[in-house]
């Protein structure tokens, strides 16, 4: 049987978790590599998408090493559709295992929700570990599979991005 007392005790342990787990991922999204190393405007036809940013430790890119992207929405989107042109950007980078593809199309609907214009969309890679995902600095989840993680960052970041010129901007190689 459960006191009033008991039952305080729960309830104020309960928003200690939240108020801490809170600062935790907040605390974590701050210490992530904050550096700018180029940003650009992703447009299809003629639709303003999304601006991004790449962020880094060192200040410039290297494949091997933690990066940060910044979506900053412009339009809204649908999570779904986030996931499914995710999975098509990848399949058109060369993976072709359909069962990999699938697990990978489910580990990503889960994840993203629907985005509104003003919305921000961050994702830190660690290559050793995978990824984090946080909408307007609320944590969203992790992908722990390292290949996934580095195969959605490559969507931007890899030579065969089907944006290269955004591409060459988030690398800081271009004016």
């Amino acid at each position: 049987m459960t006191t009033p007392s008991m039952f305080v005790v729960r309830v104020l342990a309960g928003f200690l978790f939240i108020v801490m787990t809170h600062a935790d991922t907040t605390a974590s999204l701050a210490s992530q590599p904050g550096v700018l190393v180029g940003q650009g405007r992703l447009s299809v036809l003629f639709w303003d998408i999304y601006d991004i940013k790449l962020y880094t430790d060192s200040g410039r890119y290297d494949p091997d090493a933690r990066v940060r992207l910044e979506l900053n929405y412009l339009r809204p989107v649908k999570g779904h559709d986030i996931a499914e042109a995710s999975i098509d950007q990848i399949a058109d980078q060369g993976v072709t295992d359909e069962q990999v593809l699938a697990q990978w199309r489910t580990d990503l609907m889960a994840l993203f929700p629907d985005v509104a214009v003003g919305d921000q969309l961050v994702g830190i890679h660690d290559p050793a570990s995978g990824s984090t995902y946080y909408l307007n600095d609320n944590f969203l989840g992790t992908i722990a599979d390292v290949q996934l993680s580095r195969r959605f960052f490559d969507i931007w970041l890899a030579d065969t991005t089907s944006q290269p010129e955004l591409r060459q901007q988030l690398l800081g190689l271009s004016e």
